[in-house]
């Protein structure tokens, strides 16, 4: 045998494949054990907050069954996992936040090892028409909707012993994640920036967005709400340039 197709053969053994390899099978199975032993490492580094909230025993239980559906494909072990919030959330009774953690814990992640990208300050920009001006934004930037009160308990369960209590929200709630400098951030954002930034990620102008925010909120003071939306995004960093 070629020893790239030993490697091959080792490789596919390591991840479940059906088959044999001219080997020392205790040989092979410490070198199972390892690889197994590392995705269960990187997922636990990932999925830290997860950890915390199921307890070592449930998590261990999840992630190696994660493992023994999704082998590795990855060069790096950044990479791997990146399935782990659905498996999460058909694995347990919803609405356990779980995997609401787990994407949270992704999020951020993610944001860390975007690629980089220097923000646009607002005295920058120069836009000769702002009803059609559009925006980019940073590569980090990412948001989902959350229906359990995981984001607060994302954050205490950093500060805190203990478990908060879980809880479903009275209705959804966006958060966004973003890398300011070098650090992952998450906010929760109100309805009528969710979903201006929604339509802005869509490509949709600024006009657009007043549009919107004159839809929902038609007794509102338009320009300074769009004015102050702006602000904001500019001041957290989210913008990569405006056309």
């Amino acid at each position: 045998m070629k020893l790239i197709d030993l490697q091959r053969a080792l490789l596919a053994s390591l991840a479940g494949a059906e088959g044999s390899i001219a080997a020392d099978p205790r040989g092979v199975r410490v070198y199972a054990n390892n690889h197994r032993g590392q995705l269960l490492g990187a997922l636990r580094e990932t999925y830290e907050r997860v950890a915390r909230w199921l307890g070592d025993d449930v998590f261990e239980a999840l992630a190696l069954g994660f493992i023994d559906e999704n082998p590795s494909a990855a060069w790096s072990l950044n990479d791997y996992g990146h399935g782990f919030p659905d498996f999460v959330a058909n694995a347990l009774l919803q609405p356990d936040p779980a995997a609401e953690l787990a994407w949270l814990d992704h999020a951020l992640r993610q944001a860390f090892y975007a690629r980089d990208a220097s923000p646009l300050t607002l005295r920058a920009v120069v836009v000769a028409d702002w009803e059609q001006a559009t925006f980019t934004f940073v590569p980090s930037l990412r948001f989902r909707h959350l229906h359990t009160k995981a984001a607060a308990i994302w954050s205490a369960l950093s500060t805190v012993e203990g478990h908060p209590a879980p809880a479903l929200l009275p209705a959804p709630v966006a958060v966004r994640v973003w890398r300011s400098n070098l650090a992952p951030r998450f906010v929760s954002m109100p309805p009528h920036e969710t979903a201006c930034l929604d339509l802005a990620m869509a490509g949709g102008t600024f006009g657009d967005l007043c549009a919107l925010l004159a839809a929902q909120q038609p007794d509102a003071d338009i320009a300074a709400v769009a004015g102050q939306l702006l602000r904001e995004w500019f001041e957290d960093g989210l913008v990569a340039s405006v056309a």
